[in-house]
């Protein structure tokens, strides 16, 4: 790992606030879905939760994916 290696992957790394922005959320929505084991995969970064973009992505595809087969 280089030193410029952990700046890259701070920038692949979102806080609950500019999740629920993206998603048109409230953040407390997005707490009710961890305690809940719903929504988007998150880490833990000590007592900070962050999202990926990959898995923020691969969620959200999901949530198509499944509506879709709905109708």
């Amino acid at each position: 790992m280089t030193p410029g290696d952990g700046h890259r992957m701070n920038q692949d790394l979102y806080t609950a606030e500019q999740v629920a922005h993206r998603l048109g959320l409230e953040p407390h929505t997005l707490a009710k879905w961890r305690s809940a084991n719903d929504g988007p995969p998150y880490i833990k970064v000590g007592t900070r939760v962050r999202y990926t973009e990959a898995d923020l992505n691969a969620w959200i595809s999901q949530q198509r994916n499944a509506a879709g087969m709905a109708s």
